[in-house]
Order: structure tokens, then sequence, then C-alpha cells
């Protein structure tokens, strides 16, 4: 491995950007929560929460289960805590 790769790579961090945040809140209206298809996320706003890799789906699946209200609506201020970790979620 070069040494231009490694000093790119150490500046370069990967997040969950708002697109991907924003297709997971579209599929989260139609997804199925099943078991331990959101385990992963245990702790996820602990500041010792390791970067963890998720597909859209897991993330979708979260956004179901922590920002969802009865009435349907979005609770907007625990939507805002799984963005203020976007750099603890990988999303591939």
């Amino acid at each position: 491995m070069s040494d231009f790769w490694i000093r790119k790579s150490k500046r370069r961090e990967i997040i969950m950007t708002k697109p991907e945040l924003t297709k997971a809140l579209e599929m989260a209206k139609n997804i199925d929560v099943g078991n331990g298809s959101i385990s992963m996320f245990d702790g996820f706003n602990l500041p010792h929460f390791p970067k963890t890799c998720v597909s859209l789906q897991n993330l979708a699946a979260l956004i179901r289960c922590q920002c969802r209200n009865l009435d349907n609506s979005i609770n907007e201020n625990n939507l805002n805590e799984i963005w203020q970790a976007r750099k603890k979620i990988i999303v591939v």
C-alpha cells in the first residue's frame, strides 16, 4: 500500500450521508422490523460505541423502531439522535 493511499485514507472519514438517511427514512415506511435486525445498534449513542457497517435496510429498521410515533409521524428528536451518530454508522 502506498504512502499516498495511507495519507489520503486518514483524511477521508467515511460517515453516513444525508441522501442515505433520506433513502432509509423512505424505506422505513414499509419495512418489516424482524427479530434482531437492529440489535447491532444497541448503545449507538454512547461515546465508546464502535463504528458499525450496516445496510440501508438495517438503518431503515432503526429509524422505524426509534423514530415512528403511534400516529405514524416521525419524532424529529430521535431522528436527530441518529443523524448525530452518523460518524459511527457506515452504510454499505
